[in-house]
């Protein structure tokens, strides 16, 4: 079974370098910021390609850039205007069910008629669907003009959204990921910029931080041709991702046997439960989490009054999390010997599980926390 994976990279360029690299970085955040101003708060394409192929002559123009990246940051534009407009159709509301029911066509009136049909025989002739359809088929102006008007509305009265520092993704087009030559580093990053050195474009020539890590992780295997490169503020340098793929062995899961097999179970009395009856006790977290969920509801009063610390919230969580990171982490690395197996169940399967349990699952991070491998045990996870 193939796994595509990821891996960071650091450069090591001398100051000039990083100049322009910043340079280059700075410029495309703008194209995108541009974009974003002459685009948010329009009716703009549904599909991502004919939006691209309409602001396509914005470069020719106005901008310059080399075509890959301004098509990446055109990408970029139009997902970020769609999660915008999304969230404002999603929180629009009308009077009428209906009209709560076709807001979600918004901008895309031509699905309706389709969508509705075939809804209609898929739920053996739904009464709702069908009066939504026929209610369309008499309003459609009305209804078109009133969602388009006062979903615009909406959207012009939020605040433009802004990129602050760009993701860019990039490929064999525009990067190369070569083998030094020289004895002082084994890689280098070749990236093609936006700015023209006579006809083409300035290459950078990026040497790479190696090290035991990324040899033991590539050892026998080849990166993906594309990157995403960004700049990291806190350490002041560039940073480069890129994936492999690699191939995973299938684990052989056999019959359990209770002499090398331990069974866990989540919970909000006892967090940990194990098969062979040991229970972890966690009455002091119940009353913190109890706590928790009674400040929570204050924290959401406080915050329709603008007078709740969001730091305070958010330290609370955050201490709540490491406790119970802690503790299982504890438990687990305190497992016998002779369990060769923990078993516990897929806790994305979370419909059969109460409100608290969901909520202590999601919140506080227990399915990230819980998978993590033990030093001479395999962790197993059962759908039920």
């Amino acid at each position: 079974m193939k796994t595509t994976k990821s891996i960071k990279f650091h450069t090591s360029e001398n100051p000039s370098k990083t100049s322009t690299i910043k340079s280059f970085l700075k410029e495309c955040n703008n194209v995108g910021n541009t974009l974003l101003y002459l685009h948010f708060g329009c009716i703009i394409e549904t599909n991502k390609y004919d939006f691209i192929k309409k602001t396509k002559d914005y470069n020719n123009v106005f901008f310059k850039i080399r075509s890959h990246h301004y098509q990446q940051i055109q990408e970029k534009v139009f997902n970020m205007i769609w999660l915008r407009y999304n969230k404002v159709i999603k929180q629009t509301k009308f009077d009428s069910p209906k009209l709560n029911y076709l807001k979600y066509f918004a901008f895309k009136w031509g699905d309706v008629e389709e969508y509705l049909t075939k809804k209609i025989s898929k739920t053996k002739n739904n009464q709702f669907y069908k009066d939504v359809l026929n209610y369309w088929l008499e309003n459609q102006r009305q209804i078109k003009n009133l969602i388009t008007k006062t979903v615009l509305n909406k959207i012009r009265s939020v605040k433009l959204p802004k990129f602050r520092k760009l993701t860019l993704k990039v490929d064999s087009r525009t990067t190369l990921f070569q083998e030094s030559k020289t004895n002082y580093f084994k890689y280098w990053l070749n990236l093609i910029t936006n700015t023209k050195i006579g006809k083409r474009y300035q290459n950078l020539y990026l040497p790479i931080k190696w090290s035991k890590y990324h040899e033991e992780q590539l050892n026998n295997t080849k990166l993906n041709n594309s990157f995403i490169i960004k700049w990291d503020g806190v350490y002041d340098r560039l940073e480069i991702i890129g994936t492999y793929n690699q191939e995973l062995k299938a684990i052989e899961v056999t019959k359990p046997c209770r002499s090398n097999t331990l069974g866990v179970d989540v919970g909000v009395t006892n967090l940990l439960t194990f098969s062979n009856g040991y229970q972890l006790d966690t009455k002091s977290l119940q009353i913190e989490f109890e706590k928790f969920l009674k400040y929570e509801k204050q924290v959401k009063r406080l915050e329709s009054k603008s007078l709740y610390n969001s730091n305070k919230y958010l330290r609370k969580q955050n201490q709540l999390t490491n406790k119970i990171e802690n503790q299982i982490n504890q438990t687990l690395n305190n497992i016998p010997e002779q369990f060769q197996y923990v078993v516990f169940e897929n806790l994305k399967f979370k419909d059969r599980l109460s409100r608290k349990i969901n909520y202590l699952i999601r919140r506080f991070r227990v399915q990230g926390i819980l998978p993590k491998r033990n030093q001479n045990k395999d962790i197993l996870r059962l759908n039920q």
